[in-house]
């Protein structure tokens, strides 16, 4: 394994405990320059993520976010553009992901309570995902990118972003288990980028929640992060 993924710092998420799955742009892309995704394999474990053109475009962009590579998603709502494995991660469990805020709801776990994992606000005054609604707090870049965590643990779960320590929102994730990775799924059509994806079994504190969001947002040069 390659002993270095694009990083900015001395961080690696693999030393973390609990990495399931860890999609990045940078590696495991089969996709030319602009052009639609074949397939997408993620770093720990070969999951791959592969697209389909039914429902919109998911196509790769070399300098996609601040110059770094992205996928740039278009999609109708509730069609995906890109389906991955079942990843059947029981609570608590913790996800981050890198997004542009054009897109709207953009990531799923598809058919279960915390379906809307993570995506993108529809405005300043909105959170993303499952807490759709909240006002969220100061750090949230409205034009984008902003590196999101979301926390998983019933009704005891939260979304996090950029470098603030407290919650954006917080509320009720259900009980069930993360199911299958959906890129394009969601209760609106949107479009924008996505960039590092990962999954992590257990309930991220403080301290790991923070130097993986900061390691994110060195990476994307994130306003805020």
């Amino acid at each position: 394994m390659p002993t270095s993924y694009g990083r900015v710092s001395t961080f690696d998420p693999l030393t973390l405990n609990g990495l399931i799955a860890w999609w990045s742009p940078r590696f495991g892309v089969v996709a030319p320059n602009g052009g639609q995704l074949v397939s997408w394999t993620d770093i720990v474990s070969g999951k791959v993520i592969t697209g389909t053109t039914a429902n919109g475009t998911l196509t790769y962009r070399s300098s996609g976010i601040n110059g770094r590579p992205a996928f740039f998603g278009v999609t109708a709502a509730g069609q995906p553009v890109g389906t991955g494995p079942t990843l059947s991660i029981s609570q608590p469990n913790t996800t981050y992901v890198v997004m542009s805020d054009t897109a709207s709801t953009f990531i799923g776990a598809d058919g279960l309570s915390a379906r809307q994992i993570l995506g993108s606000p529809g405005g300043v005054n909105s959170a993303p995902g499952m807490f759709a609604g909240a006002s969220i707090n100061s750090t949230f870049n409205v034009s984008g990118p902003n590196v999101y965590c979301g926390s998983f643990n019933g009704t005891a779960s939260a979304q996090y972003i950029n470098s603030s320590a407290v919650p954006a929102v917080t509320g009720s994730a259900g009980a069930n288990a993360l199911g299958q990775v959906v890129l394009g799924t969601g209760t609106a059509g949107g479009q924008g980028f996505i960039g590092d994806l990962l999954y992590f079994s257990g309930l991220h504190g403080p301290a790991e929640r923070s130097a993986v969001m900061g390691w994110l947002s060195s990476l994307y040069s994130v306003q805020g992060g």
